[in-house]
């Protein structure tokens, strides 16, 4: 739970920048999903997050246009997450922006897999991104779940 909401508290603080981010601009699209997205992989090695920035970077021109829509896409969903989270259980928002970028990890892992079998991607598919268990918290009641 607390890595669900810690990951909710860094996404919040990168979405407030998004107003400042031109989404019709791939570069600073591009810019900005990275920022969003770096939280999101977990144990991930740095030698592994920088090659999958390189991998984003240097896409391919003839994938250029579905990945800024996908990049956009998470962009605006997470924003849009946040902004209807108000009076909203934070686990519970902090659960869905994480789906969302699951969900959308998992549709740019598959554009560029399917171009170039990118070595990176195959081990985001096993990867925290898509092995993390959401749990639902425990009851109001002072109920707690025992975890070991």
């Amino acid at each position: 739970m607390n890595y669900i909401l810690s990951l909710l508290i860094y996404t919040q603080r990168v979405d407030a920048q998004l107003s400042s981010v031109n989404l019709e601009d791939y570069t600073s699209t591009t810019d900005y999903f990275l920022e969003l997205v770096d939280p999101f992989l977990g144990d991930t090695s740095q030698e592994m997050v920088d090659a999958f920035h390189d991998t984003i970077r240097d896409i391919p021109l003839s994938l250029r246009g579905d990945a800024h829509r996908i990049m956009r896409e998470t962009c605006e969903g997470v924003h849009e997450i946040i902004r209807e989270s108000q009076g909203v259980d934070a686990y519970e928002t902090a659960v869905r922006v994480y789906e969302k970028m699951n969900l959308e990890l998992n549709k740019f892992a598959d554009l560029i897999e399917d171009a170039s079998g990118d070595e990176f991607l195959k081990l985001l598919r096993v990867s925290k991104v898509n092995g993390q268990v959401v749990k639902e918290p425990a009851g109001k009641s002072g109920d707690y779940e025992v975890v070991g």
